[in-house]
């Protein structure tokens, strides 16, 4: 037997608002876990090192510190990043300080002062995960505490 739900609001038994839906039908959460870096500083990475340099443009829940991002909350999780590279190299995705695979790899061609090295993909993570992202060969990456900055790392839990 099918049934009809005519709610606008859900919340927990306590009252907390979990969801809001309009007329038109859009849903909105107040938990939605989610983390936006911004490069920060032209920097220089050797074979291994965590890739640092990031600032933190808006968050809820997920946190940051030193390259390292922790999940707040078991789900699956958008990951998202681009980058300009002035070197040739790559990036791993490391999960708990482990890496997954290479995320992306640029080889600087003859002439060319950037390239792009950039992926998006979807992960399951476990509540109390890190995410971090290290270097393979050495890496130099662009960054600036300016609006011209280039590149950023996001995190969206989507499910």
């Amino acid at each position: 037997m099918a049934s009809i739900l005519n709610v606008d609001a859900i919340n927990n038994v306590a009252g907390t608002s979990a969801m809001t839906i309009d007329s038109g039908g859009n849903i909105t959460t107040n938990q939605l876990q989610y983390i936006t870096l911004l490069r920060n500083d032209f920097a220089s990475y050797s074979n291994g090192d965590t890739i640092t340099g990031w600032r933190l443009n808006d968050s809820n829940g997920i946190t940051h510190s030193n390259g390292v991002c922790t999940i707040p909350v078991a789900g699956l999780y958008l990951i998202s990043f681009s980058v300009i590279s002035q070197s040739t190299g790559g990036m791993y995705f490391c999960l708990n300080n482990t890496n997954q695979f290479r995320a992306s790899y640029s080889e600087k061609a003859t002439g060319e002062t950037w390239s792009v090295m950039a992926n998006s993909f979807a992960w399951q993570l476990s509540a109390s995960d890190t995410v971090q992202f290290k270097v393979d060969q050495t890496v130099h990456l662009y960054g600036s505490t300016s609006s011209t900055t280039v590149g950023s790392w996001s995190i969206v839990r989507i499910g």
